[in-house]
């Protein structure tokens, strides 16, 4: 099986399912968003709300100091905060998007 960025003139090639050979991902399934990279912190269910906010707000803090600011830009990074419900809604958001991919593709699990 062969995946490369949608954006890419690569050919997508999967050796069973729904999307045949040698097709781009984007005329066979048009309605496919690739997911923007995201990187963020999770913690575990049931971490209580008081705790997550103090992650969150530290986090943000740290964030927001200027040689971090720098580093990261420096290694292409845009810095952007979010609340708790923000990256949950941007985290559930990108699973189904790939679900819907391994769905069309006919993907099982081994």
């Amino acid at each position: 099986m062969i995946i490369v960025c949608p954006g890419c003139k690569a050919r997508y090639k999967f050796d069973e399912g729904k999307l045949g050979l040698d097709q781009p991902l984007h005329e066979v399934l048009p309605e496919f968003k690739r997911p923007e990279t995201t990187h963020g912190l999770v913690a575990p269910t049931g971490t209580p709300r008081p705790i997550l906010m103090e992650l969150n707000k530290q986090i943000a803090r740290i964030l927001a100091l200027p040689d971090v600011k720098e580093r990261l830009n420096n290694i292409s990074y845009v810095i952007s905060t979010s609340t708790p419900e923000e990256y949950d809604k941007i985290l559930r958001s990108q699973i189904e998007g790939l679900a819907t991919l391994v769905r069309a593709a006919g993907l099982k699990p081994k």
